[in-house]
């Protein structure tokens, strides 16, 4: 009972409300009026809760209802009523909603506003006095020379606050004359955001009824009949959420839709469309002297029939420029092709009747052909009819082949065939007999780009060069280029690609005008010419290098930031044919040398080749690239994107001085992956094998009672220096435990284990033993100076080998060093026993164990390798500069890094594989990413200037991740696994919180 006194209450005061604005309708103008709404609108009652379900994700404003009802029993008089019922939740909703703009067109369209009002605190107020309301001629399609007439109301509402609920309607009269009261409306039944209620009406005289066409929607329409009216409702509680994902070919969205239409099939549309075309594709003195004009430059045989279609198109092209005024029926009816030669401008209808006109005063036929070019009718289930069409191209056979030809495309020249055509997908041609869509071109074969660089590196010390770029086009891209030119000249063309490639080359000037030829069969050619001053990376320390890229074809190398998580197709440029050629001479020594390289896949292919010649001097890159489909299927984008990245190292190179290389990410990818599969496996075959030797060697007194000692220990040197450098000189305590215990045998005060562990103690002690051993105490041996310079050398050595925080690349050498340094001391022990002695050939003989432990040890240095050499780059932390480039390059991709962006500092604590776990910074995100139980990646980022807080909590041991919490301006969080040392953590976080304090 509450709530209907309410709800009355609202509609009398809002009656009062709009009898007192009606005064108001002389200031709007003559199609805009305040006046209630009709009789025949049942509208959703106003802020009633029980209108919709509290739900829905959005941030700044809640939609709560939308009516939608249309009245269009006599098709010529139709009256279509829309309110939108929303609350604002924030100052951001606050900001984008507090204007409401509608548009008409004035020419067959009035609007009627009912209501602007809001409540706020259980009170209803009205905006419509105070509100600034203003009617304004924008024309929102100016940009694409199109002037349709439409004009817009705009109401400015005053004083709106956070928290308030808006309300407005209205009702718009009439419909575009030109439809001859064809009715077709399509209704959505899915959204971006949230919508509460979704109320839609449809009234149609009981005798023509609605033909319903549903586009992936199952919502239920009602339909009753009542005094002659068929009602169609829709009544959506809760409207389902559409999410649109980046790169969806249109034809595969799935947005819910639903269309009413008075057309049943494509006939009823061609018989709708024929007669408006019927009416003015007719001749003229103007279209024959045209005709004339053109059969005399390019005759009149059959053969001469490609060159007239491809003359006439340029002419209308050339000499009709474009430019639409719709207005009324204008919006579909094309204009008399007289109309159009005397403006000398005209839109694509007008444009495409001019054509035909000439076209077939040349005797050649052409028809119109409707065209989308967003390629909705693509899609197998398309539902409009009526209003399935953007655009209006021309049909044209000719020997037997049907072609596509655009009046209002940009000058093209050649003859039919030459010139680039265009390719909607699918056309419906105006022409009796017409009852389906016709599939356009089949796509044969791309238009080819080619790009060749030709630098010549003058000199390696100061990295002068120059560079000449030699780009050929053909078909739309060689038409592209030339209107760029045209349009904007060939200066302003060099100052683009001048700025393009100074991004690479800071010191890059250019040393020749921009040159442009055209050639026949609709192909050009532009040639570049540059002087560098500094061809080496300015970044480079030490060493020169320089990374050179197929640019073309690397920038169509993309995959979307959601590839692992993807629920629809991606589309993909096709087709595209690229081959580009870089060729160096370079100042160095070359060696002969050859190489490829290629990916392939349903989707492209990609090759390269490089090739280093010594007798030239040059180096030869060659990367040819080929797009394959349209759009690669949901499913199979995690092996795309893989793809992508590999053919991304493909289409990069790395030139440093002495030679050319290439990024491996393929190797990259390889090792990784193959560690994150076995990695566990290779730590339980390295723990059994060494198992085994240690057993082994236990027992190995136990099977031989016989085992000969020599004087300390002696053992073949390659025996030696292999098994120091397998285990990374593990083995040299196990040879000092073995000659400290043979002292002991000899009564010598020591304990071998004690000496073998602190063997980098000892080293002076054991030589000096050896010597006095060996060679007595009448002779001197090495001089105690030089024995002890040597000490403190393996001292230095060993340290340098076995310190965790220093680099496999200082710790091998530091092995090496260690083995010399132990020679002479081997040297000595092997000569006192004699290589014939039988301790010598036991000690050097291989058993089992040692190559049960080979093989893990192996397999260990290649687990170092990969991590020391960061192609593994996992618990531990890395700056940015220590990742490798295609490593960089996938943190970027997965994360949407912005051009720019560098990352300060990366961590992964996965196991083996940075691609499932990772978190750091650049200089202006903060990112984080991670494998979900079902394998997608998933990740989040956020802006640094949003941080507010840094917590830190530290792991209990080395083997423990610290976690670092981040807090943003939001009051959301972040949380990041951070390295276990204490001084890597603290040099993770410091720089953000340093940031912090600065603000």
């Amino acid at each position: 009972m509450q709530l209907l006194f309410r709800t009355s209450s609202y509609f009398i005061v809002l009656f009062v409300v709009l009898l007192s604005k009606q005064v108001q309708a002389q200031d709007l103008g003559s199609y805009v009026q305040i006046a209630p709404m009709q009789d025949w609108v049942s509208p959703v009652a106003a802020f009633d809760i029980e209108n919709y379900q509290e739900g829905g994700d959005n941030q700044n404003v809640k939609y709560r209802v939308i009516d939608y009802q249309i009245n269009s029993i006599d098709p010529a008089d139709v009256a279509t009523y829309y309110m939108r019922e929303y609350e604002l939740l924030t100052s951001n909703g606050v900001q984008d909603n507090s204007r409401i703009e509608i548009s008409y067109d004035p020419v067959f369209e009035s609007i009627h506003l009912h209501e602007v009002v809001v409540w706020r605190e259980g009170k209803v107020l009205d905006k419509l006095e105070s509100s600034n309301i203003r009617i304004i001629q924008q024309e929102q399609d100016l940009e694409s020379l199109i002037y349709n007439g439409d004009e817009t109301i705009s109401i400015l509402l005053s004083d709106i606050r956070r928290g308030d609920v808006v309300r407005y309607s209205f009702t718009r009269f009439g419909s575009n004359p030109i439809f001859d009261q064809n009715r077709e409306y399509t209704i959505s039944t899915q959204f971006g955001s949230y919508v509460g209620r979704y109320f839609v009406r449809l009234l149609s005289d009981e005798n023509a009824p609605f033909h319903v066409r549903r586009f992936h929607s199952e919502s239920e329409i009602t339909e009753t009949v009542s005094d002659g009216v068929i009602e169609y409702v829709l009544d959506i509680i809760d409207a389902p959420l559409y999410r649109y994902e980046d790169g969806t070919p249109t034809w595969r969205e799935t947005r819910g839709r639903i269309v009413f239409s008075d057309f049943k099939n494509w006939s009823d549309v061609i018989e709708w469309v024929i007669p408006m075309y019927e009416r003015v594709a007719v001749s003229s003195p103007e279209i024959k002297a045209i005709a004339k004009q053109l059969t005399e430059e390019h005759g009149t045989k059959e053969d001469s029939r490609a060159e007239l279609i491809g003359a006439a198109l340029q002419w209308v092209q050339e000499e009709v420029r474009y430019f639409g005024v719709e207005l009324g029926q204008n919006s579909h009816q094309p204009s008399l092709p007289t109309e159009t030669l005397a403006r000398r401008y005209g839109d694509c209808k007008d444009k495409t009747v001019l054509l035909i006109s000439i076209l077939n005063e040349l005797g050649i036929e052409a028809e119109p052909a409707l065209v989308d070019t967003d390629m909705w009718l693509l899609a197998d289930d398309d539902p409009n009819r009526l209003h399935a069409f953007d655009h209006v191209i021309v049909h044209v056979k000719h020997d037997g082949q049907s072609h596509w030809i655009d009046g209002t495309g940009d000058v093209q020249q050649g003859k039919l065939g030459e010139f680039s055509e265009s390719d909607y997908g699918k056309a419906l041609i105006v022409k009796e007999g017409e009852d389906s869509l016709t599939e356009m071109n089949e796509i044969d074969k791309a238009d080819v780009l080619k790009v060749a660089k030709e630098i010549t590196i003058h000199s390696s010390f100061d990295g002068s060069a120059s560079m000449k770029v030699i780009t050929d086009r053909e078909g739309e891209l060689a038409e592209y280029i030339r209107v760029q030119i045209s349009n904007e000249g060939l200066k302003r063309q060099q100052e683009y690609y001048d700025d393009f490639y100074r991004d690479y080359f800071p010191s890059l000037v250019s040393s020749e005008p921009l040159q442009f030829d055209e050639e026949a069969g609709n192909k050009s050619t532009v040639v570049e010419s540059y002087e560098i001053g500094g061809f080496w990376d300015p970044s480079s320390s030490g060493s020169n290098y320089r990374w050179l890229y197929a640019d073309d074809i690397y920038s169509k190398l993309d995959s979307p930031e959601d590839a692992y998580v993807r629920k629809f197709p991606y589309q993909i440029d096709h087709p595209v044919n690229i081959v580009e050629t870089i060729v160096l001479d370079v100042p160095w020594t070359l060696k002969n040398k050859t190489s490829k390289k290629s990916e392939k896949n349903e989707y492209f292919e990609i090759e390269r080749s490089i090739t280093s010649s010594k007798k030239d001097g040059q180096i030869s890159v060659k990367v040819a690239y080929k797009s394959l489909a349209f759009e690669v299927p949901a499913d199979k984008m995690k092996s795309f994107a893989e793809s992508i990245e590999r053919a991304k190292d493909i289409a990069a190179i790395y030139v440093k001085e002495g030679g050319v290389q290439v990024v491996d990410t393929e190797m990259g990818d390889k090792l990784t992956t193959l560690l994150r599969k076995y990695g566990l496996w290779i730590y339980i075959v390295m723990i059994c094998a060494f198992l085994y030797a240690f057993l082994e060697w236990v027992f190995e007194p136990v099977f031989n009672k016989n085992i000969p000692q020599g004087v300390f220990y002696p053992v073949s040197k390659i025996k030696f220096f292999v098994l120091m450098v397998c285990t990374i000189g593990i083995y040299g305590a196990y040879w000092f435990y073995k000659n400290f215990r043979y002292l002991k045998s000899e009564g010598a005060k020591v304990i071998p284990i004690l000496r073998a562990l602190f063997n980098v103690i000892f080293y002076y002690s054991l030589f000096q033993f050896v010597i006095e051993k060996t060679e007595g105490e009448r002779k001197k041996g090495l001089s105690a100076i030089w024995l002890g310079f040597m000490a403190i050398a393996y001292l230095i050595a060993t340290v340098a080998s076995s310190a965790t925080e220093v680099s496999w690349f200082i710790a091998v050498p530091g092995v090496l060093i260690c083995i010399l340094l132990l020679f002479p001391i081997l040297k000595k022990i092997n000569k006192e026993n004699g290589v014939d002695s039988a301790a010598y050939r036991h000690n050097s003989r291989w058993r089992i164990r040692h190559y049960v432990l080979l093989i893990p040890l192996l397999l260990g240095a290649v687990m170092l390798y990969a991590s020391e050499s960061n192609f593994t780059p996992v618990e531990k932390l890395l700056a940015g500069d220590d990742l490798r480039d295609f490593q960089r390059r996938y943190i970027a991709d997965i994360m949407s890094l912005q051009d720019g962006e560098e990352i300060e500092y990366f961590y992964s604590d996965d196991t083996f594989d940075y691609r499932l776990d990772g978190n750091g910074y650049t200089n202006d995100t903060l990112f984080s990413y991670w494998q979900n139980d079902d394998g997608s990646i998933a990740f989040k980022r956020k802006a640094r200037s949003e941080l507010l807080a840094v917590d830190v909590s530290v792991g209990e041991d080395i083997f423990e991740s610290s976690t670092i919490t981040l807090t943003f301006s939001d009051q959301s969080t972040m949380i990041w696994n951070g390295p276990a040392e204490v001084d890597a953590h603290k040099k993770f976080v410091e720089p953000l919180r340093q940031q912090i304090q600065l603000r």
